[in-house]
């Protein structure tokens, strides 16, 4: 795999010359993706909105993420951007599989120690955009992803997930495609290459049992974020020839929208994409 961060030697950064707060950019940012249009769990769990930090801070310049990893706050301390929008609500990750094995707590668990330690030495705040950005239908999650990967002719919309017609092709021309659209060499598939496609599903993130709108909608194909091993088998039970392209690079793509829809309502702000980099390699 190709994607990786770059984290380099820290260099002066121009101010943002503004008394624009954190609070205000949210704000703005809200008129675009409302709180109130998240999902139950997301809104119960009180995860949109500020998560760390003060939001009366003024800001020196915008990270957005996929993640507030740690590289991604090293990235912000590096670039002076002290105000990070992030799409997972993970700030410190928390494990809720103590019935199965023992568990770090989140308040002791050493990288939420250090991403801890990163944000406040720096004075940078947190504020995270889930499923109200998962859920945008205009510059959100699938209409961003959908552009990236040449899917330009949308059917219909089954909630989350993209119907396309696309140009007949081959199974295997689908692939080659999405390995360009993402730039990962490598990718987990299932179904015959040769197989005729002219009906796209497209989904993203981590959504279990997707396999199933793929199957209502009569897909020829699919193209989703993770997949996991009981999708994959539903998939080649039902026929639905699917390819995997990640949780973390379908959202980083449809997450970068959020930068260009900031800077058309507050030019001259200073906002960067910060890259995540894969935690894993295919050996």
């Amino acid at each position: 795999m190709s994607r990786k961060a770059c984290v380099g030697i820290r260099v002066a950064y121009p101010r943002w010359e503004s008394d624009m707060k954190a609070k205000d950019i949210a704000k703005v940012f809200e008129e675009i993706a409302p709180v109130s249009t998240g999902l139950p769990g997301d809104l119960q769990g009180r995860v949109l909105g500020f998560r760390f930090g003060d939001p009366d801070i003024d800001v020196t310049g915008v990270g957005v993420a996929w993640l507030p990893s740690i590289e991604v706050i090293q990235q912000a301390v590096e670039q002076d951007l002290n105000f990070i929008i992030a799409h997972e609500p993970g700030v410190f990750i928390r494990n809720d599989s103590s019935y199965w094995h023992s568990a770090l707590m989140p308040e002791t668990n050493p990288a939420n120690l250090r991403r801890k330690k990163l944000l406040l030495e720096h004075n940078i705040c947190v504020y995270t955009a889930h499923s109200n950005w998962d859920l945008q239908p205009d510059v959100g999650m699938l209409p961003t992803i959908a552009k990236a990967f040449g899917l330009t002719d949308e059917i219909s919309r089954d909630i989350a997930v993209g119907i396309y017609a696309v140009a007949e092709m081959t199974f295997g021309d689908l692939i080659a495609q999405v390995k360009k659209a993402t730039g990962i060499n490598l990718l987990r598939v299932w179904g015959d290459r040769g197989r005729p496609v002219r009906k796209v599903g497209l989904g993203f993130g981590g959504m279990g049992g997707v396999v199933d709108s793929l199957v209502i909608n009569g897909v020829d194909a699919g193209i989703l974020g993770a997949v996991n091993e009981f999708d994959f088998m539903h998939a080649r039970e039902n026929d639905v020839p699917v390819i995997e392209a990640t949780h973390l690079v379908t959202e980083s793509i449809g997450f970068r929208s959020v930068v260009t829809e900031l800077n058309k309502r507050l030019p001259g702000l200073r906002i960067q994409f910060l890259e995540v980099p894969f935690s894993y390699e295919l050996a």
